[in-house]
């Protein structure tokens, strides 16, 4: 990061210096008041310089001068941290940087990928129960709950790698609408994908170790496991059986299954090497592979190193749903477990995106931000569709003049762009092609 920071400042310091050669090598020598961004400055250090000045208009001082030192060190510090975003100006192919009226046309919006916004305590969570289970041995579950869109899965997304390097086995599934009809199949095709993680975590020398305990504590039955879970002859290479697809194999029940898959959870799991499985989705699981997990989290003989992980759409699940019982019934095993309710971020996590996403000050944007949460109640993906609406309806916009986004609250607060933030994306879905629309509805 001092790397980073002192490449940043170099950077910083070269364009600085580089404009006021420009500007003091010009023949015409500038009037008494002249816009430092008319001298070829970034716009956000011209309005940064200007804000500052506007602080000597005591009461009458306008809106966005700069309220306090610690703001003014906010600014700077943006300026240097992320300098192609807060500091440079947004180059539009065709249009002189330097002068000319009008609109960017066709400039989006600077979203940040993969970036999770205001869940800070939430990831906190995700991270220690992560550590417990390493560090006890003992398999714990963590339900997260909120609306579709409130940022479920990008909130296990944004700690995957983390866990990963950590030297977990890592896997993720996600339920559909058509679970329902392959009972246990996600759950069966998880535990499958564990031999990919284990072949990328562990050396041959570790490999073989697990080979020959699950050839001891399988014996017999070893067949029955490479059924149920093809991907472990890839552990095992000098298998020369062939063995046909579990959903072919009679022999193979539901009882199997349980007892299947928590053996071999319990020999490949351990504190060095937990298996940590997000599933996706859970109000759309089928009974059978939530009892799969129920057998596995809640093993008699505690020998398994489980972190389960499992998303669900709150308002899709009552109290007799299948994912409920689940959670009963491992409180009922006494199994550790946690649950999070996602809500709607607050004014500062709305703040923080539209600032990334503008390239603009947080201070500046925060009027913006305020009426955004008002019409999306803090729902992240409510967000930067309101945001596309904004852009979309021109009432967001990038001036070329100005070398910023935007934008004037006072319009944007009368013009009904939706109470609901729902219609935001049934607007966009009625205009996409017929065959699209109908693939939605399934």
């Amino acid at each position: 990061n001092n790397n980073n920071n002192n490449n940043n400042n170099k950077k910083f310091t070269y364009a600085t210096q580089q404009v006021l050669r420009d500007s003091l090598s010009s023949n015409d020598k500038p009037s008494k008041y002249v816009p430092l961004k008319e001298l070829g400055f970034p716009s956000s250090l011209s309005l940064f310089v200007t804000n500052l000045l506007d602080c000597g208009w005591g009461e009458f001082r306008p809106d966005n001068a700069l309220p306090s030192l610690e703001a003014a060190s906010k600014d700077l510090h943006l300026l240097l941290l992320d300098p192609d975003r807060f500091l440079f100006d947004r180059m539009i192919p065709g249009h002189n940087q330097r002068g000319g009226g009008g609109r960017g046309a066709g400039l989006d919006l600077d979203f940040k990928q993969n970036k999770v916004y205001g869940r800070e305590r939430e990831r906190s969570l995700i991270s220690d129960v992560f550590c417990r289970v390493s560090f006890t041995g003992e398999s714990e579950a963590l339900f997260i709950e909120g609306f579709s869109g409130s940022g479920k899965s990008s909130l296990v997304q944004s700690v995957v790698e983390y866990i990963d390097v950590a030297g977990a086995y890592m896997i993720q599934k996600k339920f559909d609408e058509i679970s329902q009809e392959r009972p246990m199949s996600v759950v069966i095709a998880a535990f499958d994908d564990l031999c990919h993680s284990m072949s990328k975590n562990n050396s041959p020398q570790e490999l073989h170790a697990i080979v020959v305990e699950l050839m001891q504590v399988f014996g017999a039955q070893l067949s029955a496991l490479v059924r149920l879970l093809p991907s472990v002859a890839m552990i095992m290479p000098n298998m020369n059986a062939q063995f046909g697809d579990y959903g072919q194999d009679a022999e193979i029940n539901m009882t199997s299954v349980y007892f299947i898959l928590q053996l071999f959870a319990r020999v490949i799991s351990s504190k060095l090497h937990p298996i940590m499985i997000f599933l996706d989705d859970l109000q759309w699981a089928d009974s059978a592979s939530l009892d799969v997990l129920q057998h596995i989290l809640s093993d008699i003989k505690g020998e398994s190193c489980v972190f389960m992980i499992g998303s669900f759409r709150s308002n899709e699940v009552n109290e007799d749903h299948p994912v409920i019982t689940l959670i009963n019934c491992l409180e009922r095993w006494n199994v550790r477990l946690s649950r999070l309710h996602l809500d709607g971020m607050d004014i500062e996590g709305v703040n923080h995106i539209i600032s990334d996403a503008l390239g603009t000050f947080p201070r500046i944007c925060k009027p913006l931000s305020q009426l955004v949460l008002r019409k999306t109640k803090g729902n992240p993906l409510f967000v930067l569709e309101c945001l596309r609406s904004l852009v979309d309806r021109d009432l967001l916009h990038y001036s070329i003049r100005e070398r910023r986004w935007v934008w004037d609250t006072d319009i944007i607060s009368r013009v009904d762009i939706t109470d609901d933030v729902c219609e935001l994306l049934s607007v966009k879905m009625i205009g996409l092609l017929e065959k699209t629309q109908a693939a939605l509805k399934i």
